[in-house]
């Protein structure tokens, strides 16, 4: 089995703990508290792939830093990992929890991209829009690219929807080529 399909194991396995025990916010403070320790200490993450540290060493390391500031129920998570010598995967587990929360409370994320920097209006109409076209929180991440010269280009659930100007004369080129 992959890494990322152990990793989607134990997220959901966290994921329904959480949801029995009514501490599905909590536990998702948690995964991003952990996922932002790891961003930030290169050190850490190369410790729990290390084969050479032992277990209870990382088990040790793991409390030290996480048991004062996480939720009892993930910090038993964090040491199932360690017990079952899987806590390499924490960074992925971190990921896959937060992805099936994102699910569970019908969340999308999107990336719209424009020629110049979009005013806040704009996106949350655009955010409106689609929540409505597809039943879900649409949240936007934005992205400025002046190649595209102006219009859009939107990215959502693996479709594309471009309305660039760019594409638009690269379409008119390709007619009168083929005219």
């Amino acid at each position: 089995m992959t890494e990322q399909a152990v990793s989607r194991r134990y997220a959901k396995s966290l994921m329904s703990a959480a949801i029995a025990s009514n501490k599905v916010e909590e536990v998702y403070r948690d995964m991003n508290t952990i996922l932002q320790t790891l961003r930030q200490s290169p050190q850490l993450k190369a410790v729990l792939k290390n084969p050479v540290i032992r277990g209870t060493k990382k088990l040790n390391i793991l409390r030290g830093i996480f048991k004062p500031h996480v939720d009892p129920l993930t910090m038993s998570e964090l040491e199932l990992l360690a017990k079952k010598s899987r806590e390499e995967l924490l960074y992925n587990v971190c990921e896959n929890f937060n992805a099936l929360y994102f699910e569970q409370k019908n969340i999308v994320f999107g990336e719209v991209i424009s020629a110049i920097a979009l005013d806040r209006k704009i996106l949350e109409t655009l955010e409106a829009k689609f929540s409505a076209k597809l039943n879900k929180k649409v949240i936007f991440q934005t992205k400025v690219d002046s190649s595209i010269i102006g219009g859009l280009i939107i990215n959502i659930e693996g479709k594309q929807i471009d309305s660039s100007i760019k594409s638009q004369l690269q379409k008119l080129k390709l007619q009168f080529i083929q005219k």
